[in-house]
């Protein structure tokens, strides 16, 4: 048996005001007398004000409605939670029913004295106005639970975030103390140390020992002993670190600037020019069988091919998957950090998260790190209970859901490949031959692109890896002779 959540309460007493909305002025419609007179009074007012109250309730329902729904759709890292605008139209509306239902009941009751006819019409109507004043006081208690709730597990988090950090903090500081060196008891401090302590004593009237000034404070500085500050007396020691640099005659401070105007502005123009292009090929597409993502294993750094065996796909967890493209480091880190994030998401609320909302999390990442330098374009792809999903992330916070994305210096020959064989009844045999085969094009004309073709497949059931074949290989298997090859042959239009 479900239990009673807010959101389910509130959504209860949203359809008992709906439908008391409607079957109010329903009954005081029709219980009109042929005359027009009211049964609530002697004349139509009374009526008519309730009616307009039964109007105005129909409209608060549909904000409200308005709000659960916005409230059900929620974004995570938060789970689902009503608004504030719920508890403010809610004491809006129990005002106003407030003084309907005291007026319908004072009104009833002076016609019940007066004689009018419609007597259970009447009481009917008194009734149900008082059960609408309840159902919007349930949805106003439902609501203000709910914010009650939602604020105490925000405490708890930060209490719990807070004593985490607190207890990395001391850990830190042990290990440090474990790890810092002893120092000799004879060892004098650095000579800074003895100017900052010698202008402070003469900045407060201390010199030679003497105070200079009045009161217990200055007094109790001047008999500050500041001998131990002197180099001690015997032999020199010999000269370490910095001190032995200035010693050879070299500049120990640092590093000269370059002398430009604009520091920042001679940086940014200077790491474009030593950016390395980055090149790869990475597809995904949705069909009947769930998401085929295929991606290439080289990495360059210009035009020098810096590995082949280079990992495109980050298992974010197992049933969402995440590709490279653009700075390998870049992608491996953001992509595992947003697998952190499910991973805590998932411990938070007890369910794993959408693929909707861990790319949400992605895009929020890259978007306030827009402009820093970072070159990410990368796919999201899993399966959740909303079925199969595939959305592409940029470095720029750009975050695009759809059914079928190349990203890389590739993309442009696997989009050829992909329009041209791909539908959504393929099966899963021709859908991974369809990654493959889009792959390995985009490897013979892109030189960036290159190594070996690995294809997962995403199910209901999770992810599984299903290929890894080499794009040489490939090549022998589509062309087995080389003169049937497009680029080889005799004919330009022969396939």
């Amino acid at each position: 048996m479900c239990a009673m959540t807010p959101l389910r309460a509130f959504a209860a007493a949203l359809v008992a005001q709906i439908a008391l909305g409607v079957v109010i002025p329903v009954i005081v419609s029709t219980s009109l007398s042929p005359e027009g007179s009211c049964l609530l009074n002697t004349s139509g007012n009374t009526c008519l004000f309730i009616q307009i109250t039964a109007g105005f309730s129909l409209f608060f329902s549909v904000l409200l409605a308005i709000a659960g729904i916005a409230a059900a759709r929620q974004q995570p890292p938060s789970p689902p939670a009503l608004a504030d605008e719920s508890t403010s139209i809610s004491a809006f509306a129990i005002l106003w029913w407030t003084v309907a239902a005291l007026t319908a009941t004072i009104r009833g009751q002076q016609a019940s004295d007066a004689g009018l006819p419609e007597n259970s019409a009447r009481t009917a109507v008194i009734a149900l106005s008082w059960l609408a004043l309840a159902a919007f006081i349930a949805s106003w208690a439902a609501a203000t639970f709910d914010r009650i709730k939602e604020a105490h597990r925000l405490a708890k988090l930060r209490r719990t975030t807070s004593q985490r950090e607190a207890d990395i903090l001391a850990a830190e500081k042990a290990a440090l103390k474990q790890q810092a060196p002893a120092v000799p008891s004879g060892t004098p401090p650095p000579a800074a140390l003895v100017t900052v302590v010698r202008q402070a004593a003469s900045k407060s009237g201390v010199s030679g020992g003497q105070a200079g000034g009045s009161g217990s404070r200055m007094a109790a500085f001047g008999k500050l002993d500041l001998s131990m500050l002197e180099q001690p007396a015997g032999p020199a020691r010999e000269p370490v670190g910095l001190e032995a640099i200035a010693g050879c005659g070299l500049a120990a401070d640092s590093f000269p600037l370059p002398a430009v105007q604009d520091l920042d502005s001679f940086e940014r123009e200077v790491v474009e020019y030593v950016k390395p292009n980055h090149g790869t090929t990475t597809l995904g597409f949705i069909f009947q069988g769930g998401v085929i993502i295929a991606v290439d294993s080289r990495a360059s750094q210009g035009s020098y091919i810096s590995s082949q065996t280079v990992k495109k796909v980050i298992e974010i967890n197992p049933y969402l998957l995440g590709t490279m493209a653009g700075g390998a480091a870049d992608c491996q880190f953001w992509e595992r950090n947003l697998g952190r994030q499910c991973r805590l998401y998932e411990l938070n609320n007890g369910k794993r998260i959408t693929v909707r909302g861990a790319s949400k999390l992605l895009a929020n990442t890259m978007f306030s790190y827009r402009g820093m330098g970072l070159s990410m374009g990368t796919m999201v792809a899993g399966w959740d209970e909303a079925g199969p999903g595939l959305y592409y992330v940029d470095s720029d916070g750009q975050r695009t859901r759809g059914k079928l994305f190349s990203v890389g210096s590739g993309s442009l020959y696997a989009y050829g490949v992909l329009d041209e064989g791909y539908s959504w009844d393929l099966s899963v045999e021709d859908a991974i031959e369809l990654g493959l085969r889009s792959i390995y094009h985009a490897t013979f004309r892109d030189a960036a692109s290159g190594g070996t073709v690995s294809v997962y497949h995403v199910t209901k059931d999770g992810w599984t890896k299903v290929r890894g074949e080499d794009v040489g290989e490939l090549h022998f298997r589509y062309y087995p002779q080389p003169d049937k090859h497009p680029c080889n042959s005799a004919d330009p239009l022969a396939l």
